[in-house]
């Protein structure tokens, strides 16, 4: 099977919504246009930042349909074909695939948790299944981890998984695939690692966060060379994202963020505190002054 080929930054899309919990389509599309003009090279759909686990299929799959078209062939689309059941993920793959989406990004089975045994079944099971590229996500904060060699097994052994994006914090996944299997696709997912990988030159892309709504800074970060002047300070101002998102139950700073700059109101799965209506007035007056130094 032919591989496709990964490179930059690929933005983890969030998924706007109205109050009724509906998809924000005009929110979509004024976030993937910020995106593509801000030199995105691609976009995943329904991923861990897209709240996969919150979506219906239909959802999910309508806004594939959208997304689809109104990237329009100005970068790659990845779907996230995450579920509980194998059934939902081959039936979201499906319409994917026949949408011509470029890959697919699909985790463990979310909440319960597997051994390394069940994982590999797991994934050699989807793969006759799915007839498409697969990228394997290890997405260890809301799923089951896989091990490196797990991963390094199954990218061996399976012609269509065809690499890894890897969220675990770590770098060793795309460390031994870099060494044993060089050819397939190694896309880092952990932000706090996102430096060490560029500095290692161990990654051919990176899918994040906060590339979704701030991709400017994450693509100057990709582009800049980590011999050069400007590497630390971009790595500086990169940090002071990430601290300021985790100060917040992930993803809502990014959404505060979003509707700060305009692209979508920022809904929550519930009525947040006072607390955390002061946290994000903190956060909002933090990112006017962080817009200036960072000369978004």
């Amino acid at each position: 099977m032919s591989q496709p080929a990964f490179q930059g930054v690929v933005a983890a899309l969030l998924t706007a919504r109205k109050p009724n919990g509906a998809v924000d389509s005009e929110g979509v599309e004024r976030n993937l246009d910020l995106l593509f003009s801000s030199g995105a090279t691609g976009v995943v759909v329904a991923g861990g930042t897209g709240e996969y686990a919150d979506l219906s299929v239909d959802q999910r799959t309508m806004m594939l349909q959208q997304v689809s078209a109104h990237v329009s062939g100005r970068g790659a689309v990845i779907a996230c074909n995450g579920a509980g059941r194998l059934a939902d993920s081959v039936e979201i793959a499906e319409h994917a695939l026949a949408l011509g989406v470029d890959a697919l990004l699909l985790p463990p089975p979310h909440f319960y948790r597997y051994g390394q045994t069940e994982l590999e079944d797991f994934y050699r099971e989807a793969a006759k299944r799915i007839k498409g590229p697969i990228l394997i996500y290890n997405l260890a904060a809301f799923c089951s981890p896989i091990e490196p060699e797990t991963i390094l097994r199954l990218v061996e052994s399976v012609p269509n998984l065809i690499g890894v994006k890897d969220s675990s914090g770590s770098l060793a996944s795309i460390e031994l695939l870099a060494e044993k299997q060089p050819d397939a696709v190694r896309i880092l997912g952990h932000d706090r690692a996102y430096a060490e990988g560029l500095r290692r030159k161990l990654i051919h892309a990176v899918i994040s966060g906060p590339a979704g709504v701030l991709p400017e800074m994450s693509v100057r970060l990709f582009r800049a060379d980590p011999e050069s002047d400007d590497f630390q300070p971009a790595v500086d101002l990169f940090t002071e994202v990430l601290d300021q998102l985790e100060r917040f139950p992930y993803p809502w700073a990014l959404k505060f963020l979003a509707e700060k700059r305009g692209l979508f109101k920022a809904q929550l799965p519930f009525s947040p505190g006072e607390d955390v209506r002061r946290r994000r007035d903190e956060l909002e007056a933090w990112f006017e002054d962080w817009t200036d130094r960072a000369a978004l």
